[in-house]
């Protein structure tokens, strides 16, 4: 299976940490809330040539078990770059022509880093703690 890596790890870290509920923030699956995805195929791009990962994402598989699975992740997208809100807010990131990511942020007063793959509907992380993570759309 392909490994989520970025987001997996983040939210693992948070599930380890006892980070907050899901205060929702959008609707859909994998992806971010606000202006959503493009929709179409895995190789839609946002602005800057990069993956669109603009949407909600729903957590498929995450280090930190069942009290994370289904929880919604939203995502805002300004060109390569992304951050996270919700039960996640202040996690920002990179994103690359590939889809390749690296993204950091605070949980439980430690600072998580992750690195992933990201496609418009997957996204694959691994964070600090050796954490993965599956999101989809």
């Amino acid at each position: 299976m392909i490994k989520r890596a970025g987001v997996v790890m983040m939210l693992c870290a948070a599930a380890m940490l006892g980070c907050g509920d899901d205060d929702g923030g959008g609707s859909g699956s994998s992806g971010a809330s606000g202006s959503g995805g493009s929709g179409g195929s895995d190789q839609d791009s946002g602005s800057g040539g990069c993956p669109n990962l603009a949407g909600t994402w729903t957590i498929d598989e995450h280090c930190g078990g069942a009290p994370l699975i289904g929880m919604s992740v939203p995502v805002t997208q300004n060109g390569c770059e992304f951050t996270t809100s919700g039960a996640f807010a202040g996690f920002t990131g990179t994103l690359d022509d590939n889809g390749d990511f690296t993204m950091s942020g605070e949980a439980g007063g430690m600072t998580i880093t992750c690195t992933g793959t990201a496609t418009a509907t997957l996204v694959t992380q691994t964070c600090t703690g050796d954490c993965d993570v599956v999101m989809s759309k």
